[in-house]
This record gives C-alpha cells, structure tokens and sequence, in this order.
C-alpha cells in the first residue's frame, strides 16, 4: 500500500472525516457522562478463530428511524472480522477489533455522503451530526454553510452528548503548531479528559502520522528529548524544580522533517511517581495511552539499567488487564499474544549515565547493554519468577527495542538554564548522543499503522484519542479490535465516494453514445466498474461483510442503468428520425393504381435495405425498424385496397364470361334425362375445365384462386340446378310409367284365402315389365322403391286377411286332435300300471295318432305354432294321468301292508329270544306282499314307508333283549369271582390274574349272543359294573389285609416295654428285639398285600420310643467323650510348641507340624472305641485344633512382618530424597535402592512376610523415586521447550516462504506442509534429547498442525472470499427486475451461464472455486424460481385474457346468427360450428406457444358449456311453443261431446285435423315430434275411454249387432280392408299436398370429416333426386378438416335427398394416386 491513499475532495465537505469539535469538560461530568448499554452476551455474534463475518443483523438501519440518543446502540459489541489478505511478514494475520472491550457497543462514527448521489433510500444507515457542532473555519479552510450538510429533515439530531465526534470535516491546509498543546488533561479527581482545542486541531491533518511519545519518571528530563526532535530549544516546559512541569499528555504536531506528507506527532507525558499526584492506577493509564497512541515509545529513566529501573516497569506486566485486542472474552488469552503486533517499537533513554559498557573487560553497544539487563534467570522459585516477569513482558510485547544512553548534558547548575543553552554549551557526548537519538527516531520510526496496512492520519488518531479517553473514564479496558472499527465506518464510506465518482469519470470519457450494441456498453461499464471496485479495494478497510462493496456497487449498476436507458433513447431518437427522412422522399399517391403495391413493396424494401446499410444506429435499430414497418403497414394496405378494387372489376367481368360460357356448353352437350349421374358430371367436367381455361388466360393474379373459386361455386350451382332438373325429369318419367303398369293392381282382388300368393305374381310382372322399359333416367330405381314401398300396405293387408281366414281352421283341427288323444288314452289305459314305461308307450302311441290329425290337413303352420300348442295340451293331460296312476297304486299298497301286518304287535316280543321272532314274522309279511300282483307303480316306495317305520319297534325289542343279556353276564362274573378268590390274596396281581378271567367269561356269555351293539355301548356298560364290582373287592382284600397284620404286630410287640431299656448301653439291646419282632413277622404267611404297609406303620409309631432309648444311652457316653476330646486338645497345644520356632521359614513347614500333631491328638480320641455317629466328637476336636493353628499362624506372619519392616528401615536409614535432588540422581538413587534389597535378600531368618514387605517397600519407594524422575527432567525440558518453539517458528518461516495463498489444490499445501514438517522436525531431533514416547515430538507435530489447519482454513477462508468476489463482480448487472418480464427466464439462463462459464475461465480461484460456485448457484435458485414463476404469470394472464375476448367473441356470434328455436338440431350445430371455428382462429392468430393445446382446450370447454346452455334454451322454447300450440288446437277437444253411439269416429276426425294443423304450423322447433307424441300419448285414455262407450249399446242392439255379424262377417273383413286401404291412400295423398302446400322444402345438412393424416377427398359428385343444391361442396378436403353440404328436400316424391360422392387421393395435386375407391 502507498504511504499516502489517494483522496478524492466532493467539495466544501471533503473526505468525509471528522472535525472534532470541543468537548468541554462540563458536558460529561462523572454522574452525567452517557454510559453505552451493553447488550447481553447471547447477541454477540460468535467469532471463529481470526475470522468471521458482519451480517446485515449487526448493523441497524436508521434510515426510516430518529438519530440516536445518549442511550442509542447504532453499532454492536462485536465485529467478527476475516483475518487480512496479506499478512504481515513474521507474524501471523491478524484482526483487531477496536477499542472498547467486552460488551460495550462502539459508537457509530461516519461522515454523510451527498444527497444528490446518494437517496434517502440508499444512503448508507448511519446517523448524522446536529450542524451545531461543526466548527467554524476560517482562512484557507473555507467556510463552512448550511448548504453543505446533508438535510436531516426525516432524523432527529442527536444531543450534544449522544455523539461526542462529528461526522463531518472541513478540508483545512496543513498548519504547524507553534507552541505544543494539553492533549489529555486530567482534572483534580484524576480523571482523564480530552483538550478540544487540540483534539481540532489533530483533526485537521489528513496526511498520516508517524507517532513518538515518552514516559518515565518525572523530573528525568523528558521534555527536552521531545524539544530536540521537534528541532526547537523551547516547546515543552522544562523545569530545575522538584515540581512537575507537565501535566497529562501534551502534544506537538510537526511536518515531519525526513517523510514528505507525513505529520510528526510528539506526546510528552506526565512524569510517573508525582508526589503530588500519588496514584499509580492513574500513572499506568497514562503509560497504557502512550503505548495505544505511539509508532515508538521512549521510555526514560535515570542513571544506570539495574533491578530497579526494571522493576519500575512493573505495569507492563499487568497490560493484559488495561488493554484488549479483542473484544471477545474467548480471544482472550490468543489476544494477549498479539500485542506485539500491535504495540510500537521500544527505545530505552538512559539519561545521566556514567558508567562504562563493557562486560567482562569487551565493549558492548547501548542495546547489547540493555538486551544484558532483560536477560532471564533461570529457575522456579517465587523470587526469580518476580525477577523475571517484568523481563518477560517487555521481551514480549516490545520485540523491537533500542537503547540510548546519555551523559549528563552540563553541569547542575546550568542545568537550570538548559532551554536557553546552545549546543556548544552542553557536553559534547551529550550532544552527540542527542543527534544519535533524533536520527534514529526521525529515520527509523514508521508511520502509525492498524492491520499492518492501514495508516492512520490525524483525524483518526483525533478518534482514537477521543475512543480510549472514553473507554478508561467509564472504568472499561480500551479494546483494539473496536478501535479498528471505528476508522472502518471513517474510511469505508470515503471510499465508495471515490470510487463512484472515478466509476462516473472512466464512463463520460469512454462511452460515446449510440453504441452500436449493449455489449460494447456492457464491457465498457465492466471496465470502468473494475477500476472503479480497485479503487475501492486500496481505500477501503474491514469490510469484511462486503457491506461498502455492494454499495458502491449498487450505486454503479444505478449509474449504468441510466446510461443503458440513454443509449436507448438516443439509438431510437437517431433511428426514427433517419427513417422519417427517407420516407419523406415517396410520393404514396403515386401507388394508388393497378400494380402499385407491387411497386411500392420494392420500393420500401429499398428503403430498408439503405436504413440497413447506415452505421452508428445503436442498439435501438432492429425496434426502430419494426416501428416503422408497423406504421407503414396502414399505408401499404391502403395501396393494397386501391390495387385490389381496380383489380376485382376486371375479374368479375372475366368470371361472368365463363359462366356464361359453362351453360352454353351444357344447353349444347347436355340431353335429359341421362341415364346415369356419372354421364351429367363427366360433360360437366369438360365444361368447366374449358371455363376455367378462358378465366385463367387471363393471367390474374388470383390470391388462394379466390375467383376460380367463385366461378367454381357458380358453375357448381349451375350444376346442381342440371343435376335437379335431370332427376326430376326422370323421376316424373318413372312415375308416370309404374302408375300406368299397376291400375288393375287392386288391393280388393286379392282378399281371400290364397290372394297374397296372386298378388306378390302380379307384382313380379309389373316390376319386369318397368325394368324392360328404356329411356327412365337415374330416379329408375328410385321411383321403383318409392312404388314398392308404396305398395307395402296393400302387400300387409292381403297377406293379413289371407292369414286371418286360415287361422281359424286350424283352431277346429287342433281341438279334434285332442279330443282324439283323450279317447284313445281311455281306451287302452287300466290303471294302475305296473311300471310308468308302461303309461309312458300308450301316451306317445296317442300323441302320434292326434298329430297325424292335425297334420293330414296340410296348414301351413309358421314355425310349428299349432303343433307346439297340440303338444302342450296332451302333456299336461299326460301329467294328469300320471298323477292318478301314482295316487291309486299308493293307495292299494298302503292298505294292503296295513291288512297284513294287523297281527304285529310289539309286546309279545318284549321277552328273551322275542328279537327272532320278530324277525320271522316280519319277512312272512314282505313276501306276502310282494307275491301280490296289481299293486302298481308305488309298490317300492309304500314297502321302504313300512320297513322304515318297523325299525323303531325293532330297535326296542334288540335293546330290551341286550339288557337282559348285559345283567346275565354281570351275574356270573359276580359268581365266578366268589368261586376262585379266597381273601386276603398275597398280591394285587393275584387278584387282578382272577378278574380279567371273570370279564373276559363274562364278555364272551353276552357276545354268543351275537347283538348288533353300535360302538360297544352294552359291552361297555358290562364293563362298567364289573369294574365297580372288582374295585369292592381290591378293598375288601385291602382292608382284610391290614386288619389282619395290625393284629399280628400288636401280638408280637406285647413285651417290648420302654422302662426295661432305660440305662447304659440299652439302645443296643433295643435295637436286638426290635429285629427278632420284625423277623417273626416276615416269616408268617397270610397277611396280605397290606403286610409292608402294616410294618412300616407299626415301625412309625414306635420311632420315638427308639428316639428316647438312644436320648438316655447318648447322654450316659457324652460326658466320658467330652473329657477325652480335651486332652487329646490339650496333647495337640504341647506338642505344637514343643516342635515350632517362631518365625518360621516357609508356611508348609508350619502345616507340616500341625499335620503330625493333629493326627496324634486324634489317635489318642480314637484309642478309647466311642461310637462318634458321624464324626461329630472328632470333628469338635478338629476345630479346636484348626483355631489354635489360624492363631498360630497369625502370629508366626506378624513377627515375620515386624522383623522385616525393622530390617528395611535399618538398612533404608541413609535414603535421603534431598541428596538426589539434582541432574544424574535418579540413577545413583536407582543404585542405592538396589543395595538395600540386595542385603535385604541375602538376610536369613525373616520369616514368611518376607516378600510382602519387599513388595510394600517398593511401592513406598515409587513417589520418591516419580519425584526425583521430575526433578531430573524438570532440568532439560526447558531445552526442550525452547528447541520445540525453534522447530515450530522454522515450520512458520518455511510456510510463509514457500506458500502463496489461495493454493489452487488442497493437495499442493499439503505437500508443502509435509516439507516444512519435516524440515521443523529434523531441527528438534538434531538435538539428540531423550524424549520419552515422542512426547515433545507430538508436542511440536500438535502446534504444526494446529498452524497448519488455521493455514487451510486461511487458505480455504481466501479462495472462498475472492470466489466470491469474483462471483459478485461478474453478476453485478443481473438485476432481478430487468428479467421480471415475459422471456425473461431465457435471457436471465444466458446470463448465468455466460457468468459461471467466465468464472471457470478465471484462474487463481483457490480451493474453494466448485463450493464457492455451488453457493452462488444455490443463492441463484430461488432468484431463478422467482423470475420463472414471474416469466409464466405474465405469459398465462395474457393467454387467459385472449381466451376470454374468444369466448366473449363466440357468445356475440352466436346471438347474432341463432334465432331460437331452430328448425333442427343441425342448424343449431352448423351455426356452433362456424362460430366454434372463428374463436379458435382469434385465439391462434396471437401465436400464443399453447403448451398441449391447453388454451385451446380450456376456450373449447367453456364454448361447449355455453352451447350445451344454447341447446337446452333451444329445446325447452321448442317444447313450450309446441306445448302451447297443442293446447290452443285441441281446445275444443271436449270427451262428453263423444260419450255417443258413433261418437269415436267422430273423436278420431277431430283429433286427426288437430294433428294436421299442428303439422302444418311452421316454427315450431326441435321438440315438435317430442311434444306431439306426449299429446298423442295423453289422449289415448281418453281414446279408450270414448271406444268403450261407443261398444256399450242397450242389450237388445248387442244382439241385433251380434247376428249382422255372424251373418255377413266375411264381407265386412273384406270390405273393411278395401276401405282402411283406400282411406290410408288418401290421406297419404291429402298429406302430401297439404305439405307440399304450407312447407314446401326441409333442409338437409350433410358434414363430412377428414380424419386422416394423408388422405385428399377431391372431385364431388352430387346426385338430388328431390330438391336444389345449397351450399356449393368443396373441391377438395384436407386431411383433418372438415366439409359441409346442404341441400333443399322437397316433398313432391319419395326418396332421399341426394348422393354425395368424393373421390380418394393419397395427396392433394391432380397427378396424386387415385386410390380407386371414394366415399
């Protein structure tokens, strides 16, 4: 960076810094001082290391909102900020944030911008100052007015208090100050205040400002060293007195007489240690304000460098608690390393010394001399940590120190006159140092700096004057990092101001306007918009948020946008006025004649072309041109109106020719009627085309062959007049001759039976004859039908009357047969039959006889109707005969079964063998039965009745008969078992081995019965008693059993008395005749199966008499083996202590002994023959052994242990931790330990606890020994340590060498780190120290990583930033609201892609080009979204806006053409069509891009729900004419007036006039047939009603009625048909011509649909046989379109209206293949 960034003057007001006004002292008192909230920690926004970011959160806005009060926060706490893109050399980057520390907000301190370029809207949201604190200004400065500050009309002013800096700066010459000023005055309670008058006039230099301040004791002669580097003798007040001259900071500012453009400031401070002041907080305020404020400190001190002096530098060890580089308390301990990056160099002045510099007999400089005096003892003790903590600290925050030492300057009585003494008059050393030290501070001394990068001028030294006064008065630590923000709302803003109007300069130098395209504009702008963002770039500091950037950027796209409208303007200015030019130079009423469009066309197209060819149009060319052609357009159609009027006279005369000449050709060709409609249109073919020929020599120009079109239709017509009069001519012809063959073809000839055979004879020869005939023309066949179907009724009637008279003698015929059928079937049927084939023969024998009646007669019977009915009546007779055939015979079997089995009743067989019995009986009865003959076809289905009925009373006598025989069985296994069992048994088997062979004899008595036993139930029951009977019996023997044996031991037992066993040794004898009873027992046979149950009873109860004999015998032998237990005891006890020597060696030596001596103690117990029942006295006696042997053992280990612990302590008395306690002494200590256990180990005797107070000793020796390991160790990890940092430093230098940030890949930093690494490493381990599990290797690869992730995320952090940048730079113009347009997603796509493919092209990215440009196209996305979403609507309003005028133009057409109600649905559909047609066509026209025809889907849905509306309108007022119309005819439609004889023929005229005047009425619409059936269908009740009361006559006129028609009925039938033929005729005929008569022709709508892809329908035929042609047909139809025919029917004949004919072709010329078909 230059020293001096350039400025760019706006005016009165310039740059934007501040004036600083005066702040008197009464404005902030100590109780009215306005305190700055601090907001609560969780709004700080979280900082990251040395990076961070400022949202748009963290700055309010005000510019909607009042200045801020003496209360307001404009700023925040905290401003994270991105570390510098370029660092300092040997320091890592860093980023101060200020000067107010912890939570304290920094107030906002900005200059305004000016109105006119900068909006209310976009001005930047900082508050302004009242114009009551800008000073007046006076001489070269200018002056200052009202005009020049902003207005703040929308803002309240802030107080005088809310704001103690001004935000806006009067531009003032340099000026030297004659004499120095009070800068910070301290008032009489000590507080520290700032001088206005020399805070205005600091403010006042813009050039930067190099710093030097000094500090020391007071009365050391400060002031004078400031003089000298003022170059002034006087200045600073000098004093000789013990009184202090200066008071606070006094300051000089100088022109600095080495740097051109630089302002030397001097800060001579108050003298430290005043006895008049006597506080030292306030001493080290004052030392801390220099520090803050200087490029260098001097620190000056008398006599010698010694402990003292150094000691009186105590305050630097404690700035961490009165200054902060960060604001964050997180930072806090990382900060305090940064000091000295921040802090100024350090020159010691040793004033007054007389000593040599020499050390050791060499000559040292003044630095050697002081770099000696800050050398570090070494040590941990408490007083060479307080001796170095002061050396520390200036090593460390001042890495940059010089030293200057003075001889005193004269002696002490001139000393008192030293301002007035030259410099001859001083000691010459003195001077000689003096210059020395002016030198060095005037050439060395830099400028002051923040960041490493930004100088600081006057003003803003004036704000970080005014900022730290602040923070100390209000009890703050001033905080660096703050104070960095604060000149970064100064400059920033300077900065866009510059930069805009460099932006606003580069543009009216480089742009001439029209330019001939927006890209030469556009690049131009880039350029000016690069320089311009450049410029920004160098002026302006900490914008890390890009904040000022955008700004400036938006004021420049602003800038441009305007340019862009302009060039605009002035493109279509120079445009328009160019075509007017050369259009003023055609005469237009020159072009209104025949061909004169054609001129006029070649004529604009010159024009145009020579527009073309002009340069320097600009970008507006192609619009202007389209405006032209646009408002030419009017005029060419007027030309083309002119020509075209001039030109249509001359073809419609032409036309008419033709015409003309097409009905000459035809009277001339043409003879009717032709024979066929193919021979008319092949002459009509010729005779157009020749037509045509003469119109087309012509050579018109005939646009779309408009008037061969209109020649066409007229000769078409022409055409279908011929075709009409062709096919009437023939039809009359065609009549004329059928009416001639038929007039002896009378219906009344043929009534009678046979005459529909004459009659269809008749009509055969007249149909040839009409064929044989020539010359009938094409409506042959038509006039044929028309006579055929004609004569349909009559054909109906004859065949009817024929059918009626036939139909009547098959009804007699068909009656005879079945008489027949039920005679023979009497005859020869005897029921009952024996079978039912039987019956069935005779039937199908008299069936045939009856149809052979029938059928002799030779009736045509259609479809074997009558047979069919003869059928069914002799099968329902057949059914009936069947029925009674069964009835009869199941009668004669019942009663005959009941006859037989009279004598079988059941009581007589209830009793043994009864079930045989029955049974012989029972088949006696069936075999009677069935030798009885006649019993008939029942005979089977009565028996299986009977049997079934018999199988009750069977079952009863079978079961009544197994009772008897179960009981049998049970008696005898009962008898059985009293035979073979004598009780008690001996065992349960016996007893079982006798029953199963009871049962099974038992079983067998009741099976030789062989009974039908389902599943078992009688044997089962059978079981079931015995079972309970051979359970009585187990019990029975059981309890014999037992009674037997309980009898038997009683007896055995009676003489085993308790009192004969009570005394010594009676248990045994017990025991004796206890097993003589139980002996005697077994061996007596006969007891039972209960004998072992019986015993082990008895042996139960007579336990506890056991129990007490072996009570008395026990405790008569207790007390003789207890005596013995104890001496045995005692034996034990006596030989232990005879054998055992205390401590023994091992502890199997003592269980060896005790082994011996308890076997002996126990023989002597055993040799006495007790009975010890389970050992018990034996194992007493081991007890008592085993506690004597635990003692024993307890106690051998105790004296074992204490002879040990004796022993080591002896031999450890010379173990001594304080004579290891230095370098070497772990091993020797190692040493000494290994002779003690070794003496240790060679003692004999010491028992078994030998090895545990070994062990137990060792472990003691395990802290002393970790102790004396540390001490060791303590002594070379400082070495460590300080190699370590050489490693780590080595690793820093190697990476800032080698590495240029951003890298392009991860990997090429990571190969670097790896260099460095092991470069960094090699250096430590050149060392050779002993470094335990790579400890401080780990140590120093933990900080090499450490650097090298803050490095990557440097690396990262950069590339991401200038990604960004670039990103930014190149989408500056895409402005959303250029593309929030219809086609504005397309250009904006464009744009995007050409910025993303310029930002690939773009080298130098870093590692973060893909995720910065992923995060750009993200951001894009909803951008992108927006302007689609705005692109569609826009397009979709214009759609459903056109849709809705088609649909609005649909309803106009259909109001206009439709007359409801309509004669036929088709003419509705027709009108529908045409205008369905003309709204599709409007929508089409505005060429809308109709995604999937939806627009046209959607305008057809509404127009067919609007049509479907007009239909039902249509039929509903059809209907309610129609309705109407019928009620007014049939008024007079009364049903009394026809309750009379006659009176429904009567009825039936009258109803049929209605009909016909209803016919006859025209207009009535669509729903006329519809209506006139509902009439129709309404009077048929009163049709019915009024014929049956014409058939109700009195009875004596039936009967009259009854006898004329029997006696003449044939001739009625035959006259009636005559009659009902000849009326039908003439109506017929009387319908016809009342028709023809009132409406004379229907209209006839043909439509025919091309729905192909390929296929042409071309040369249409048409043949009329009644009417005219209306609608001409189209020549040809396309495929997928559609055509329309309509013709005019009349009706004076039969038939259809016409044939339509057109022919296939596979495309639409003349030479396309004919596909040899047509439709």
């Amino acid at each position: 960076m230059e020293d001096e960034p350039p400025a760019s003057p706006r005016g009165v007001i310039c740059d934007d810094d501040p004036v600083l006004p005066p702040l008197p002292t009464q404005q902030y008192p100590d109780q009215a001082r306005p305190s700055l909230p601090s907001p609560p920690t969780s709004e700080l926004p979280p900082s990251t290391g040395d990076t961070g970011q400022l949202t748009g959160q963290d700055v309010p806005s005000t510019s909607s909102q009042a200045a801020p009060t003496s209360s307001s926060n404009p700023l925040p706490v905290s401003v994270p900020a991105l570390p510098s893109p370029n660092p300092m050399e040997d320091e890592p980057p860093v980023s101060p944030r200020g000067v107010i520390c912890d939570d304290e907000p920094v107030r906002e301190v900005l200059a305004p911008l000016p109105t006119q370029q900068y909006p209310d809207q976009a001005r930047p949201s900082l508050p302004s100052p009242p114009t009551s604190e800008l000073p007046p200004s006076t001489g070269d400065t200018g002056q200052l007015t009202g005009q020049d500050v902003p207005s703040t009309s929308s803002q309240a002013a802030p107080t005088s208090s809310s704001n103690p800096l001004p935000v806006s700066v009067v531009k003032t010459d340099t000026m030297e100050m004659e004499q120095p000023l009070c800068l910070i005055q301290c008032a009489t309670t000590n507080q520290l205040q700032v001088n206005q008058e020399a805070l205005k006039i600091l403010s006042s230099f813009e050039q930067p400002v190099v710093v030097v301040s000094v500090v020391g004791k007071y009365r050391t002669g400060k002031s004078y060293l400031m003089n000298k580097l003022a170059g002034k003798t006087t200045g600073f007040p000098l004093g000789s007195t013990v009184q202090s001259k200066t008071k606070g900071i006094w300051m000089w500012c100088l022109p600095h007489p080495r740097k051109p453009d630089h302002m030397l400031v001097l800060l001579d401070t108050e003298g430290l240690g005043d006895t008049e002041r006597g506080d030292e907080t306030y001493d080290t305020w004052i030392c801390v304000l220099a520090i803050l404020l200087s490029s260098t400190l001097v620190y000056n001190s008398m006599g010698t460098i010694d402990n003292d002096a150094v000691m009186k530098l105590q305050f630097v060890t404690e700035l961490t608690k009165f200054i902060k580089v960060r604001s964050s308390t997180e930072d806090e301990d990382k900060s305090s390393s940064e000091f000295a990056h921040f802090f100024p160099s350090f020159v010691w002045a040793v004033r007054d010394f007389t000593l040599d510099l020499q050390i050791n007999g060499t000559d040292i400089s003044s630095d050697e001399y002081l770099e000696n005096a800050l050398q570090l003892k070494e040590g941990e003790s408490k007083q060479i940590a307080a001796y170095n903590a002061p050396r520390e600290s200036i090593r460390q925050y001042f890495p940059q120190r010089k030293c200057f030492v003075f001889d005193q300057p004269a002696s002490k009585e001139k000393l008192k006159t030293l301002e007035q003494m030259s410099s001859d008059d001083l000691d010459a050393a003195f001077v000689n140092q003096t210059f020395d030290f002016c030198n060095y501070i005037l050439n060395d001394t830099g400028k002051k700096v923040f960041d490493g990068k930004i100088a600081v001028t006057g003003n803003s030294l004036a704000h970080l004057v005014v900022t730290y006064v602040d923070a100390v008065r209000n009890g703050q630590v001033p905080c660096v990092e703050n104070a960095v923000l604060v000149l970064s709302e100064i400059k920033n803003p300077r900065a866009v101001q510059q930069s805009h109007a460099l932006y606003r300069q580069l543009l009216a130098e480089q742009v001439k306007l029209p330019t001939e395209t927006q890209e030469e504009l556009f690049r131009i702008h880039e350029d000016c918009q690069r320089e311009a963002v450049q410029l920004f770039m160098a002026q302006s500091f900490k914008d890390d948020d890009h904040r000022y950037q955008n700004e400036l950027n938006k004021y420049i796209n602003d800038d441009y946008e305007k340019k862009c409208q302009e060039n605009a303007e002035c493109s279509e200015k120079h445009c328009t006025d160019l075509l007017k030019q050369m259009l003023d130079c055609l005469d237009i009423d020159s072009f209104k004649r025949r061909g004169g469009y054609k001129d006029y066309k070649i004529q604009l197209e010159s024009i145009i072309q020579c527009y073309n060819d002009k340069p320097g149009k600009g970008i507006k060319a192609e619009h202007a041109l389209e405006a032209f052609r646009e408002k030419n357009k009017i005029i060419q159609e007027l030309i083309l109106q002119e020509d075209t009027r001039l030109t249509e006279k001359e073809k419609q005369i032409k036309a008419k020719q033709s015409h003309a000449l097409y009905k000459q050709l035809m009277e001339e060709r043409v003879k009717l009627p032709t024979e066929t409609q193919k021979e008319l249109y092949r002459v009509h073919e010729d005779c157009l085309k020749e037509a045509l020929q003469l119109f087309m020599a012509c050579n018109f120009e005939d646009k779309d062959q408009l008037c061969q079109r209109e020649i066409t239709r007229l000769i078409n017509e022409e055409y279908k007049q011929k075709c009409e009069k062709n096919a009437d001519l023939s039809d009359k012809i065609c009549t004329d001759l059928l009416q001639q063959l038929s007039v002896r073809v009378m219906p009344e000839f043929f009534i009678k039976l046979g005459g529909y055979e004459d009659y269809q004879k008749q009509l055969e020869t007249i149909i040839q004859k009409y064929k044989d005939t020539p010359g009938k023309g094409i409506k042959a066949e038509q006039a044929l039908n028309a006579f055929l179907e004609k004569h349909k009724n009559f054909e109906g009637l004859i065949q009817q009357t024929d059918k009626c008279l036939t139909e009547k003698e098959k009804i007699i015929k068909a009656k005879e047969s079945y008489a027949l059928y039920r005679q023979l079937m009497g005859q020869q049927v005897v029921l009952p039959t024996e079978t039912q084939e039987e019956l069935c023969s005779f039937h199908e024998d008299c069936q045939k006889e009856a149809l052979q009646l029938f059928m002799a007669c030779n009736f045509e019977d259609e479809n074997q109707q009558c047979q069919k009915e003869i059928t069914r009546l002799i099968n329902e007779e057949y059914k009936h005969k069947c029925k009674e055939n069964a009835d009869l015979s199941e009668k004669y079997c019942t009663d005959l079964l009941n006859q037989l089995s009279v004598r079988l009743t059941p009581e007589s067989f209830m009793k043994s063998g009864g079930y045989k019995d029955y049974k012989l009986q029972l088949d006696s009865i069936i075999q009677k039965y069935k030798e009885t003959p006649g019993k008939g076809i029942k005979a089977k289905h009565v028996l299986e009745i009977f049997l079934e009925k018999q199988k009750s009373l069977e079952k009863c006598i079978t079961d009544k008969e197994k009772e008897i025989k179960a009981k049998q069985s049970y008696a005898l296994y009962k008898q059985l078992m009293e035979e073979q069992v004598v009780l008690p048994t001996e065992t349960e088997e016996e007893l079982s081995s006798v029953h199963e062979d009871c049962l099974k004899e038992a079983l067998q008595l009741f099976k030789d019965c062989n009974f039908e036993d389902d599943n078992q139930l009688h044997q089962r029951e059978i079981n079931r008693l015995i079972n309970e009977e051979y359970k009585g019996k187990c019990k029975e023997n059981a309890d014999l059993s037992e009674k037997l044996c309980t009898d038997l031991l009683k007896r055995l037992s009676e003489r085993l008395i308790p009192e004969s066993f009570m005394n010594s040794g009676c248990y045994e004898d017990y025991k004796t005749q206890l097993d003589s009873i139980i002996q005697k027992y077994k061996d007596t046979p006969g007891k039972g199966i209960k004998a072992e149950h019986a015993l082990e009873a008895f042996l139960e109860n007579i336990k506890r008499f056991q129990e007490l004999v072996l009570q008395v015998d026990k405790c008569l032998t207790d007390k003789e083996k207890e005596i013995k237990a104890m001496e045995s005891y005692a034996l034990y006890r006596k030989l232990m202590r005879e054998r055992v020597r205390l401590p023994t060696k091992t502890q199997e030596e003592l269980d060896r002994v005790h082994e011996d001596c308890q076997m002996e103690a126990l023989q002597l117990f055993m040799a006495c023959n007790f009975e010890d029942k389970n050992r018990l006295h034996q194992r007493e006696i081991k007890a008592l052994i085993n506690e004597e042997y635990r003692h024993k053992c307890k106690e051998n280990a105790d004296l074992s242990e204490k002879y040990c612990t004796d022993l080591l302590n002896q031999l450890s008395v010379n173990l001594i931790p304080e004579s290891f306690m230095k370098s070497g002494g772990y091993n020797d200590y190692q040493t000494q330990v290994d002779t003690i256990i070794q003496i240790y180990t060679d003692t004999p005797d010491k028992g078994i606890k030998a090895e545990y107070a070994l062990n137990a000793f060792q472990e003691n020796q395990k802290s002393l020994q970790e102790l004396i390991l540390k001490a060791e160790m303590c002594l070379t990890d400082k070495e460590k340590e300080v190699k370590a940092k050489e490693a780590y430093a080595l690793y820093r230098r190697l990476m800032r060498q080698q590495v240029k940030l951003p890298t392009e890949t991860q990997e090429e930093l990571n190969r670097v780190h790896e260099d460095c690494k092991k470069a960094a490493l090699q250096l430590f381990m050149d060392c050779s120290f002993k470094d335990e599990n790579q400890q401080c290797q780990k140590e120093i690869i933990g900080l090499i990583n450490e650097e090298y992730k803050q490095k990557c995320k440097e690396n990262a952090d950069l590339s991401e930033k200038n990604c960004r940048d670039l990103l930014n730079q190149l989408s500056v113009n895409m402005i959303p609201e250029s593309f929030m347009r219809s086609g504005g997603y397309k250009d904006y796509q464009t744009q995007l892609d050409t910025i993303i493919q310029k930002y690939k092209d773009t080298p130098g990215k870093g590692i973060k080009a893909e995720y910065a440009l992923n995060a750009f196209r993200e951001n894009q996305k909803s951008l992108q979204e927006l302007i689609l979403q705005a692109d569609t609507r826009l397009t979709d309003k214009q759609k459903k806006l056109k849709a809705k005028e088609a649909f609005a133009l649909y309803r106009q057409l259909m109001r206009q053409r439709v007359m409801l109600p309509t004669k036929t649905q088709e003419e509705l559909d027709r009108v529908h069509e045409g205008c369905l047609r003309e709204a599709l066509q409007f929508l089409m026209s505005r060429n809308f891009k109709d995604e999937n025809q939806q627009c046209q889907r959607e305008l057809i849905g509404l127009i067919n729900e609007e049509y479907e509306r007009k239909r039902k309108d249509n039929a509903d007022i059809s209907e309610k004419h129609c309705t109407d119309l019928l009620k007014r005819l049939s008024v007079k439609l009364i049903p009394e007036s026809f309750m009379k004889s006659g009176g429904y023929e009567d009825y039936k005229t009258q109803l049929d006039a209605i009909v016909q005047k209803y016919n006859d009425t025209p207009g009535k619409g669509i729903r006329a047939e519809h209506a006139l059936k509902a009439f129709l269908e309404k009077q048929k009740v009163l049709q019915q009603l009024i014929k049956e009361a014409g058939f109700c006559l009195t009875a004596k006129e039936k009967e009259i009625k009854v006898k004329e028609d029997e006696a003449e009925m044939e001739k009625q039938r035959a006259d009636a048909a005559i009659a009902r033929a000849k009326a039908k005729e003439t109506e017929m005929i009387h319908l016809m011509s009342e028709n023809s008569r009132n409406n004379p022709s229907r209209s006839v709508t043909c439509v025919i649909k091309n729905n192909t892809d390929n296929l042409y329908l071309r040369e249409p035929l048409v043949y009329i046989d009644c009417g005219e042609n209306k609608d001409p047909l189209q020549f040809t139809i396309k495929p997928q379109t559609t055509g329309i025919c309509s013709f005019i029917k009349r009706f004076g004949s039969f038939g259809v209206a016409g044939v339509l004919m057109y022919k296939i072709y596979e495309d639409g010329n003349d030479s396309g293949k004919y596909h040899n078909s047509s439709i």
